[in-house]
C-alpha cells in the first residue's frame, strides 16, 4: 500500500504508475489530499484535505467477460456499504455503486477498466469515503459524512484497512459464490422495496426495483405493471 501526501486522483496516479511499472494484484494507492478527484458521468469528487478516506486499488483480472464487469461494480460497493454500517445504520447502495445513508450520499466510487478483446483484463476501483468532514460545499447536493452522523471523529487509517480488508474477502466470494453476492447488492439497494419516483427522458413516474441484471442494467416495474429497463446515466433518482 503506497501513501501519497497529496496527488490529483488516485485513480490518475496508479493509472499512470501501472503503465509504468509492473504492479502486483491489489496494489493500493491512499491519500488524505485530492486535489482533483473525478467521479461517475465525468463529476468531480470533492473533498476536504485531511478529513476522508480517499483510495484506489488496481486488480489483474483472468477470465472476465466484458458483459459481466458490472460484479466489480457490486464487489466495490458492498464493501464500503459494509464497513460504513459498523458505524451508522441505514447505509445503502443506491444504482449502481453510489453509498447513501438515508437520502444522503456517504462515499461514491470511479471505476476504470481496461479491455483486451471480450474479457476485462484491469480494473482501477476508486473510493472516497466522507469520514470527519462536517462542512461541505452548499452546491453538493446531499453530503453526508460519518462524523456528521454519529457526532465522532475516526481513525482514517484504520477505516481504511477495513475497507481494504473487507474488498478482498468480497472479491474472492464473487468468483466464488457469485449469486451470493448478487443477492446481498439486491437486499442493500437503496429503495428496496416500494414504489419511487423516477425520470427518463424528461418523463417522471413511480416505480419499484424489480431487478439488477448481471450486466447492470437497472428493471424497474411501474405501476400498471409495465416493465422498463436501463442503462447507467439513462435514469435518474427523484430525491
Amino acid at each position: 500500500m503506497q501513501f501519497v501526501s497529496e496527488l490529483g486522483s488516485t485513480n490518475t496516479f496508479l493509472a499512470d504508475l501501472a503503465r509504468k511499472e509492473s504492479l502486483p494484484d491489489g496494489y493500493t494507492v491512499y491519500t488524505y489530499r485530492q486535489m482533483h478527484g473525478r467521479g461517475q458521468r465525468g463529476n468531480r469528487w470533492e473533498s476536504e484535505p485531511d478529513a476522508n478516506v480517499l483510495f484506489s486499488v488496481l486488480w489483474h483480472l483472468q477470465q472476465l467477460p466484458v458483459g459481466e464487469q458490472f460484479v466489480i461494480s457490486q464487489i466495490a460497493s458492498l464493501c464500503v456499504r459494509n464497513v460504513a454500517a459498523r458505524y451508522v445504520e441505514g447505509v445503502t447502495i443506491k444504482w449502481p455503486n453510489d453509498i447513501y445513508c438515508g437520502d444522503s450520499k456517504l462515499a461514491g466510487m470511479l471505476i476504470e477498466t481496461v479491455l483486451e478483446g471480450p474479457l476485462v483484463r484491469q480494473a482501477i476501483v476508486g473510493i472516497g469515503l466522507n469520514v470527519n468532514q462536517t462542512v461541505f460545499p452548499g452546491h453538493l447536493p446531499n453530503p453526508v459524512s460519518l462524523a456528521q452522523m454519529t457526532g465522532r471523529q475516526y481513525d482514517k487509517y484504520a477505516v481504511l484497512e477495513e475497507m481494504t480488508t473487507e474488498l478482498a474477502r468480497l472479491r474472492t466470494l464473487a468468483f466464488a459464490r457469485p449469486d451470493d453476492l448478487r443477492h446481498m447488492y439486491f437486499e442493500h439497494l437503496y429503495r428496496a422495496g416500494g414504489f419511487y419516483p423516477y425520470r427518463a427522458d424528461g418523463v417522471l413516474f413511480d416505480a419499484e426495483i424489480a431487478d439488477i441484471l448481471t450486466d447492470g442494467v437497472l428493471v424497474l416495474r411501474l405501476r400498471d405493471g409495465q416493465v422498463r429497463r436501463f442503462f447507467f446515466k439513462e435514469v435518474e433518482f427523484v430525491l
